[in-house]
């Protein structure tokens, strides 16, 4: 039988969930998120178009109460990145004079931006930047859509060295420890400081980095702890922060590794 997910349940975490009383795969919900002038955030993929997509199109991800737009991309506009294929896809909101575009993918070869909002698409799972307009005054940010009922796990390939911008494709507080559930035990690679020989996660807020590692030295391990660049020795004891709800992070896989697979499994309370 497939379970519904109470109205109680969805606010004590944060969000708001509704559904129609007939099927889990029904339930729709949405996340708000304050941001300032110039600020840069990043978005979790939480929230699908629909219940049997598991994908949201860019530009569906995200509802900007004021939102500011500019002929081109630039400091005056709204904008989106994804870090794809070692590289950024951009998006910024178009406007010119009275017209308004809409979310258009930048495109650097051409002398003109595209006069038609983007088809492109983001999976559940993943996560982007948005970075408010400067000078255009804070906003409030809701993320909403279906929620992915449908999948028992979401899982992405990661090579050895490779940064991907990941995020819980549930809409649930999740503790920075409980990666580990998502990496296979054999593949797990630590070392005893932050470096390119542990997997690492960084979380981008308040305008600076915040950076974990899985911390092993010798036949000892300490697991997900927090990188503290003040100390001479790193943390002994797991992290208790956790990533909320909206939030996404980037994951860097150990270099010389090899690739693994992060498998995030859908919460009971789903």
């Amino acid at each position: 039988m497939k379970k519904l997910m109470s109205i109680a349940v969805a606010m004590a975490a944060g969000i708001v969930l509704a559904t129609d009383g007939i099927e889990s795969q029904n339930t729709v919900g949405y996340a708000s998120l304050n941001v300032s002038a110039g600020q840069i955030i990043g978005l979790g993929i939480q929230f699908n178009d629909t219940a049997t997509e598991n994908t949201i199109a860019v530009k569906d991800l995200v509802t900007v109460d004021v939102p500011a737009g500019a002929n081109a991309l630039g400091d005056t506009a709204d904008q989106i990145w994804k870090w794809e294929n070692n590289a950024w896809t951009k998006y910024f909101y178009r406007k010119r004079g009275a017209t308004t575009y809409g979310w258009v993918k930048y495109d650097s070869s051409a002398s003109t931006q595209p006069s038609v909002e983007t088809s492109d698409t983001l999976g559940n799972g993943e996560s982007v930047f948005f970075k408010r307009a400067t000078g255009a005054g804070g906003a409030s940010l809701t993320l909403a859509g279906a929620v992915n009922l449908q999948a028992a796990t979401v899982s992405t390939d990661v090579a050895a060295g490779q940064i991907v911008q990941l995020a819980n494709p549930w809409p649930t507080v999740f503790p920075v420890v409980n990666i580990a559930d998502c990496i296979p035990a054999a593949d797990q690679a630590g070392a005893n400081a932050l470096g390119d020989t542990a997997d690492q996660i960084w979380v981008w807020e308040n305008n600076a980095w915040t950076k974990y590692f899985y911390r092993k030295r010798g036949a000892t391990t300490y697991g997900w702890v927090k990188y503290d660049s003040a100390a001479s020795s790193q943390p002994t004891t797991p992290t208790t922060d956790t990533i909320g709800i909206g939030q996404g992070f980037f994951f860097k896989r150990a270099t010389g590794a090899g690739g693994t697979t992060v498998t995030f499994t859908k919460p009971a309370s789903f």
